[in-house]
């Protein structure tokens, strides 16, 4: 204090208008009476200004008491500025309590039910983050097995007598749990959806059948309002009302605004000039579907509705857990199915190999199972068999007791278009071109102490003039002149120089095989691809679980044409095929088959039910159980929905990364390989030898309710989920997010 002097006391003036004038929150009256307090603090500073340092010293206590009190007047005028400023809510009304019976609403620190703010200047977020908070409760109530939703609303009231109300656009607001975990970062209420404050949905059981979840509610001015001209007479105020819709199967959160924004697939509408609706058989369009919507003949039996994303879309990005995603279509639960797109860096303009999290076969164990000889003392020796472009390592083997013939093992079974496999019965491959040795053929089997004998039989001494006949309805074979032996072959595939076949043992025949490795398999053993995900799962997105759905990852093995695996059906080059046909044909060997298909105008119609239980994979038992993780691929029938089918794709629909990736539906098995679906780089539906390496892009679905905490979804500001769940208050919550 003592050596104070007129010109630092001047710089001390000029640093408390700077913080007044940063913070704007002291009244104009408080302004003027600052600056009049200043002007007679300077009046008397310019008194001393010519007094040397001694002179001061011989004035301090004087002086001391002078400057200590201008110093508290300018604390104290700083402090009525602030508490100007800060947020003023009232209440109004008397209710405090809104029960729907299933819903209801509780104001936790007021028996009012109306929020008013008035005379508050502009502020920024980080400061309106720290207000006082308007704390309330919402409780869902069930005495049965149900899911209720609910929404919170904001109900904008006119402004009291004397009282000018602030535009939507000027008032902003912030929700929070009651750990203060952000659920709806700043927003302007101009920018909610029809005043929809926030969603979410709770899974009741009999074992649970109330649930609460509680919110801390912060109001502001917006920082970026003008209050240049405001003055002693302006008197603005917001004024609303919290309120709550819900029920069972109430659709919330961001299914709420994908359900809101679309339109029917089977009629007309902005995109969709036909009026009995979207043609999958053909591109997605202006004309044909571009944009969000409802699948006909979803909803039914308390199910939701599913909507999905369709052709040249840039709506539906999501931001969750540091990765980039996109919205694919919603769950008959209300949950919303993603499909990887990337690591998210503050947007989501992720292309090609970016997009998945690596390269992986489909499945190809890595242990070959080892062709057994039907004598034990029999010769075996090791070949390589050159096939689509690359080399395999098979195994051949001489039989004894009968002609010559080289059956080459290719490693690969029927069982391997499985995400989950159980018995695998091994493809062999036999050279039959110009074999002139005496084999059998039978059109079944019986079996007996060890032994298949074969039954209706035909001998042929040429392979190359009777293969047609073999392979109408002969197709179980010793391999040799026998009638019996203790293993039996079945013929698949029978062209003039080469067959393919199933190696069958203990006793199966080709109908228990198919139902082993495809219609009820076991599903005891992981494919690699699935191994793949799980392993990036555990490492990057294990935390996240309980903001996950368990939803359905559909592997349907469902056989379309049973082809030569039909003991009484041509096996003359037609194989096996999967599922429906428009994504289970073998694109690059059967396009005159598809084209003729497609001439011919028959419907697609893609399909969101899984046909098997046995096929849909999930972790509890909702599907088939057999997930260590909620996590899967998409299948054929979404890429098709999505406007990645085939005939009917476009390389600008929002699926297309530049890259093949897998899908999980089955393709097909012919004498080529095993086939699984994929999208490939122009963005069309294709198949693609299980064995080959293609990207990886997982699937995972986001639980019903949930409500990003800001974005709209472009690839510059994706929908952002990021709340971490916090188990209710009360009784035990749900397995689930708060969002």
């Amino acid at each position: 204090y003592h050596k104070l002097t007129k010109i630092s006391f001047i710089n001390l003036q000029l640093k408390v208008y700077m913080i007044l004038f940063w913070y704007k929150k002291i009244s104009v009256k408080g302004v003027k009476t600052m600056k009049k307090l200043f002007t007679n603090l300077n009046k008397s500073s310019s008194e001393g200004s010519d007094l040397t340092e001694t002179s001061i010293e011989k004035d301090d206590n004087k002086r001391k008491k002078v400057i200590t009190i201008s110093l508290i007047v300018i604390l104290l005028m700083l402090c009525v500025g602030i508490s100007f400023a800060v947020w003023n809510y009232g209440f109004v009304g008397s209710a405090n309590t809104i029960d729907t019976g299933e819903v209801s609403l509780e104001l936790l620190e007021s028996n009012k039910d109306i929020i008013n703010i008035t005379n508050q200047l502009p502020i920024s977020d980080s400061d309106g983050k720290t207000l006082d908070t308007f704390d309330f409760a919402v409780t869902t109530k069930a005495s049965r097995d149900m899911d209720l939703g609910y929404e919170i609303k904001i109900e904008k009231l006119s402004a009291s007598s004397g009282y000018t109300s602030l535009n939507d656009s000027q008032v902003k607001v912030y929700l929070t749990d009651y750990s203060n975990n952000e659920l709806i970062s700043p927003t302007k209420i101009s920018d909610l959806s029809d005043y929809s404050l926030y969603g979410k949905t709770n899974t009741h059981s009999k074992d649970l059948t109330k649930i609460t979840d509680k919110f801390k509610l912060r109001v502001w001015i917006d920082k970026d309002v003008d209050a240049s001209n405001w003055d002693e007479n302006t008197k603005l105020e917001y004024k609303f009302k919290i309120g709550v819709n819900g029920g069972e199967n109430f659709l919330t959160g961001l299914t709420k605004t994908i359900a809101d924004n679309s339109v029917l697939d089977n009629t007309s509408s902005t995109y969709v000039s036909s009026s009995t609706g979207i043609n999958f058989a053909e591109a997605p369009s202006d004309t044909n579907g571009k944009g969000i919507y409802q699948r006909a003949g979803t909803g039914t039996n308390g199910e939701y509705p599913v909507y999905y994303y369709r052709g040249e879309v840039d709506n539906n990005n999501v931001a969750f857990n540091d990765f980039c995603w996109k919205i694919v279509r919603t769950t008959e639960t209300g949950g919303i199915k993603l499909i990887y797109n990337g690591t998210y860096d503050g947007d989501c303009n992720n292309t090609g190999s970016a997009t998945s999290i690596g390269d992986s076969k489909f499945n190809y164990p890595s242990e070959m199972q080892q062709a057994s000889s039907n004598n034990e003392n029999s010769d075996v020796s090791v070949t390589t068999l050159e096939k689509q472009g690359e080399e395999e390592n098979v195994q051949s083997r001489q039989i004894a007791g009968g002609p010559s013939v080289t059956l080459e093992e290719t490693g690969n079974s029927p069982a391997d278009v499985g995400y989950m496999y159980g018995t695998r019965y091994i493809n062999y491959y036999v050279n039959m071109s110009g074999n002139t040795n005496t084999i059998i053929y039978g059109n079944d089997v019986t079996y007996s102490n060890g032994t298949y004998t074969l039954k209706d039989t035909i001998t042929s001494t040429s392979y190359s003039a009777d293969y047609k006949t073999i392979g109408e309805n002969h197709h179980y074979t010793c391999f040799n002149e026998g009638y019996t032996c203790s293993e039996v072959y079945y013929i698949y595939i029978s062209e003039s120089g080469e067959v393919f076949s199933l190696k069958l043992t203990d006793g199966v025949n080709i109908d228990e095989a198919l139902n082993e490795m495809l219609i009820n398999s076991s599903n005891a053993n992981d494919s690699t691809i699935k191994s793949y995900i799980d392993n990036w799962y555990s490492s990057n997105m294990n935390s996240k679980t309980s903001l996950l759905e368990d939803t359905i990852w559909c592997n349907d093995r469902s056989i379309y044409n049973i082809g030569g695996f039909n003991k009484d059906t041509n096996a003359d080059v037609t194989g096996l095929d999967f599922g429906e046909k428009h994504y289970s044909t073998d694109l690059l060997f059967k396009l005159e088959e598809i084209i003729d298909w497609y001439d011919t105008g028959k419907a697609i119609n893609p399909s969101v039910k899984c046909t098997s239980k046995n096929d849909s994979f999930t972790v509890g038992t909702k599907g088939n159980g057999k997930l260590t993780y909620p996590v899967g691929l998409l299948t054929g029938e979404e890429a098709t929905l999505a406007g990645h089918g085939f005939p009917g794709y476009s390389e600008n629909s929002y699926l297309t990364t530049g890259d093949d990736y897998w899908l999980s539906s089955p393709s097909g098995i012919n004498n080529f390989g095993i086939w699984d679906s994929v999208v490939d780089f122009v963005g069309a539906l294709a198949s693609d030898n299980n064995y080959h390496s293609n990207g990886v892009r997982p699937s995972i679905s986001l639980k019903p309710g949930t409500t990003p905490s800001r974005g709209d979804g472009t690839v510059d500001n994706p929908y952002l989920v990021e709340t971490e769940y916090k188990e209710p208050s009360g009784p035990p919550g749900p397995s689930g997010p708060p969002a």
